[in-house]
């Protein structure tokens, strides 16, 4: 069986350890200025990390129904984010303390002064949304653990038959998850700005989920190749497969987001139009500009060249990126609702609470991937020609 414990990556264990804590401690002191603003900042960041987790867990369905030779260098990596779910329910919990600080619909002085609010207050309350939370988490982990338990079953036992049961599982698992998550995005985020609704929002979120997960899988995978077993598996054109699925991910995030805004700028209505106009003043006019520049024209642009698709240092710069800027669109998303007068500003809080959380998540992450083989057990390494050139290069294939 191939040992993982010796590539450099998992040295990052014990800072992403002291990290976290260090985050999480001095977020906690944000609660003695604004409450406010410590629970919205902590649902942006774990937010984040959920996205990291469901995304990992819908890049390993997508393999399993693809079966493509970049997602099985990339299974074990986007197994072990998938099977982070359990912490990132327990990260989660401080939010129940502060659900009347960041959704409207917990407040009952405000729904009873609004028609809206009391309309919907059949689905939105704490009961009810508590009660979805705990059924999308029950389904999200049961795919998690299934597909990484029959994967290791794979390795032990190579059959046609597993080998069907994990696409079934994974084709059941992709439409539960975009399900779950376009409603869990109602519960969560568009909910915090009662009057304003997207019918493509939910879709918008998973692909943004998809997009982060794609570009952390490549960076951890673009820091696990220079050491065994990856320096010999991630080899430039597998590498290069990886960099087509992210600009794939980043055309389809940037159509979405284009799509949305321009049915509701053609729209025109009163109940629409606030969403924007809160990330169109102070700061927020300046991260809108980041986000359209360096969440798609930059990696757009990086991603068409082969020569930086096929240069894991390359790639691994270009995927930190895409991966950075998505945290900023997930601050982007929660952040700025509020009053259209008066649209939220940016705070340090913003920026520590997510190194908490995502060191926690980070930590969580590496310790599971630690404990199996980083390349699947069925899987052999055998060097083959290179078409494009003269490197001696391996190749995986399956142990038929």
């Amino acid at each position: 069986m191939t040992t993982n414990n010796t590539p450099r990556i998992f040295r990052l264990m014990l800072p992403a350890a002291i990290a976290g804590a260090a985050g999480v401690v001095l977020s906690l002191v944000e609660l003695f200025v604004s409450r406010e603003q410590f629970f919205r900042s902590w649902l942006h960041a774990w937010l984040f990390v959920l996205g990291l987790s469901l995304g990992g867990l819908g890049l390993v369905m997508l393999q399993h129904l693809v079966v493509s030779e970049w997602g099985l260098l990339t299974r074990r990596i986007g197994e072990a984010a998938g099977l982070t779910l359990p912490v990132v329910v327990v990260l989660g919990l401080p939010l129940l303390l502060g659900l009347p600080y960041v959704f409207p619909w917990a407040r009952p002085e405000e729904v009873a002064g609004d028609a809206v609010l009391r309309h919907r207050a059949g689905m939105f309350n704490v009961g009810a949304v508590l009660l979805r939370a705990a059924i999308y988490f029950v389904i999200w982990m049961f795919f998690a653990w299934r597909l990484s338990a029959g994967s290791l079953r794979l390795d032990r036992r190579p059959s046609d038959a597993r080998v069907l049961s994990l696409r079934r599982l994974s084709a059941a698992g992709m439409v539960l998850y975009f399900l779950t998550m376009s409603s869990a995005s109602v519960d969560w985020i568009m909910s915090r700005e009662a009057h304003w609704y997207s019918t493509i929002f939910g879709f918008l979120i998973v692909i943004g989920q998809a997009l982060a997960a794609t570009a952390f899988v490549a960076l951890v995978l673009t820091l696990l190749s220079p050491d065994p077993p990856m320096d010999t598996a991630a080899r430039p054109d597998l590498l290069h497969d990886l960099g087509n699925v992210l600009l794939m991910m980043v055309v389809l995030w940037a159509y979405l987001s284009f799509a949305q805004l321009l049915v509701i700028w053609l729209g025109n209505t009163q109940e629409e139009i606030p969403w924007y106009v809160h990330r169109s003043k102070g700061v927020w006019r300046f991260v809108t500009v980041l986000l359209v520049v360096l969440q798609f024209f930059g990696p757009f642009v990086l991603l068409l060249m082969q020569a930086v698709k096929r240069n894991a240092r390359v790639m691994a710069y270009v995927a930190g990126g895409v991966l950075f800027m998505q945290w900023v669109n997930t601050v982007w998303l929660i952040a700025p609702s509020g009053p259209a007068a008066d649209p939220h500003p940016l705070s340090w809080v913003d920026f520590v609470t997510p190194i908490g959380i995502g060191g926690i998540w980070f930590w969580s992450f590496l310790w599971l991937l630690r404990r199996r083989p980083l390349l699947p057990v069925g899987l052999s390494v055998a060097a083959e020609p290179f078409a494009h050139g003269t490197d001696d290069v391996r190749t995986i294939r399956p142990l038929a």
